[in-house]
Order: C-alpha cells, then structure tokens, then sequence
C-alpha cells in the first residue's frame, strides 16, 4: 500500500449506500446476523430518519470502511457505536482510526448524548483497543453472541464456535450522577464495574410492585433473543417464561433489567431461571443504568480475548458467578 494513500471521511449518501452490503460481505460473507446491512435502502432510511448516523471511509472513489452511531431504543440519550470495519487491505492505514475519531469528535457533538457504548468482538482486541483509546471503559461481557460462521470469511479471526462481545461505555463528562438501586448479590461486582463513573449507589431488598413489563427482539440467524425489562414488577417470572415460550429453542438470551427499586428480588428469580452475571449497563434506561444477565450455553473461554486490567476482571466476574464462585 502506498504510503501517499489519502483517505476521506464522508457522511452517507443514497449513492453510497450500495457499498455498505459490499463492506459486510468483504468480511462476513453473507452470515452476519443482522440481515438489514445487506438491504442499501433500509440502510439509507435508518440514516435519513434519524435513527442513526453512518459515515464512510473512502479512498479515492472507493468506500474502504463504515462507522457507525446509533441512537439506542431505550434512552434517546444513549447511542452505540457500531459497525466499526475497514476492508482487510487498508488495515494497515489509519482508516479505523480516522472514522472513531469522526464519530466522537465530529458526529456525537451534534446530537444530544449523554452516554455511549461498543460491542466489540472478542475473537481479536483490536476494536477494544481503539474502544480504550476512545476513553471507553468495560462493563459487560456478552458470551456467545453471535455465531461463529460470521466470522469464517476473514483471516483476522479464529475461533471454533460461538463469539462473545464486550460492551464498553463512556458518559457524557460534566453530565449529574444517576441514583442506581444495587443487588445485593451482584453489588460489590457493579461497583467495582463502575469505577470511574460518578455514581449514587444504594441497596434495597424491597420487593417489586406494580406490573412487569418487557420487550423482546429475536434474531433468529444468530440464535439469539434479547429481553429487556422496562418496568420491574410482580409476576416477572410469569411475564418471561411467557415470552420464552414464544421464542422457542434458542442458543443465546440477553436480559437487561433498570437498577431499580425492586431489583433485588427480581435478579433471585431471574437467577432461578438459569441466567447469570453479564455485567453493568450505565445509563441503560432513561433515568437509570442497567444489569445484564445472561443464559447461555458454555463459552470457550481460552477463545474470548480481553485487554487488562478491567477486561480480566470482568471476565473474571462473569466467570465466577457461573461457577458459583462470586
């Protein structure tokens, strides 16, 4: 590669939305999960209606990488940062860094976040390098997320079944402290998750009042559900196992609950169901963070790669409650 090479960081465009499926199918084939990246016009009117802003990476005329920021469902003021790639050939130019830089310091300034967050993969640390780099911090670590044929196409991955992610959070500096409701059984583990958050932490065992309430996503070709309680209540356990049935079989369940007045009894119950520590979602919920709970099959843990020192220790929590250990 030409060490002359100039690269350019453009906004989306209805012109170029036909090269973001060509950018997925360079590195994932046709096997990522989220089939909508493979559709240019869903692609274009995500970014037109404001649901999230996507900038392109071009050398010359050619687009050479995507990033991505996405306004969350659950706090307006939350967006993950997402779809971060460069076509394997331009690695080693400084197009990844190019495009993290525009979405912090140029995409973010103009709408109103007060949080934002990557999942990254852990079939390699390079995402959460520049994650760090981005003044992100670990929080949570989403085992068997996605499946391993997404990531048969690219020499830069190696695994042999399921790929976890880490999800890495930065607040908004100078924004007031949220008041968050701790698990007794998980509090010294958020605490310690959430060093370097300011943060106003209480514990609470009472019991959850009012009604549950809960959405769910199904993505069917990753096997994988998310389940994310909006309103702590009575009948949890009868509002999930619920919607479970609905979903059917599946190799992977996600819960995000808000920490909450009612959150001590919820997580016992939701434990007896089988999920385990996932780890801290700051600011997760409009008002208040969250708790990620898993229920998942086992991870080959020598595969997850993690940077320390918060990434080992997360794991580490992860891995402990799992075996009883935490």
């Amino acid at each position: 590669m030409s060490d002359r090479l100039e690269i350019s960081i453009r906004r989306l465009e209805k012109s170029s939305a036909e090269e973001v499926p060509k950018l997925y199918r360079a590195i994932y084939g046709d096997d990522f999960p989220a089939s909508v990246v493979y559709d240019p016009e869903a692609v274009f009117k995500a970014d037109r209606d404001g649901d999230q802003v996507t900038l392109l990476a071009f050398s010359g005329d050619r687009v050479i990488g995507q990033a991505v920021a996405s306004r969350s469902a659950w706090n307006p003021g939350l967006y993950e940062l997402m779809g971060l790639m460069v076509l394997p050939e331009f690695r080693s130019s400084p197009a990844a860094s190019m495009l993290a830089k525009a979405i912090s310091d140029e995409v973010l300034p103009s709408l109103e976040w007060e949080a934002r967050y990557t999942e990254s993969t852990t079939a390699h640390d390079r995402s959460q390098r520049i994650d760090l780099r981005m003044g992100h911090q670990h929080c949570a670590l989403a085992l068997n997320l996605l499946p391993g044929r997404a990531y048969g196409h690219d020499e830069l991955f190696s695994v042999s079944g399921r790929v976890s992610c880490i999800m890495s959070f930065m607040e908004k500096p100078g924004i007031p402290p949220v008041e968050s409701v701790l698990p007794i059984r998980y509090a010294s583990a958020i605490e310690a998750l959430a060093e370097g958050f300011p943060r106003m932490f209480r514990r609470d065992n009472c019991f959850p009042k009012g009604e549950a309430c809960l959405k769910s996503a199904v993505f069917p070709v990753a096997g994988v559900a998310y389940i994310t309680v909006t309103d702590l209540g009575e009948k949890l356990v009868d509002t999930m196992e619920e919607s479970l049935e609905e979903m059917g079989d599946l190799d992977v369940i996600m819960l995000e609950m808000p920490l909450l007045p009612g959150i001590d009894r919820s997580v016992e119950v939701v434990r007896e169901m089988g999920f385990r520590l996932g780890g801290y979602l700051p600011r997760w919920f409009q008002g208040s963070d969250g708790i990620l709970l898993q229920r998942t099959g086992e991870p080959t843990w020598e595969e997850i790669k993690v940077l320390p020192p918060r990434g080992t220790m997360l794991m580490d929590l992860v891995r402990s409650d799992r075996e009883g250990s935490l």
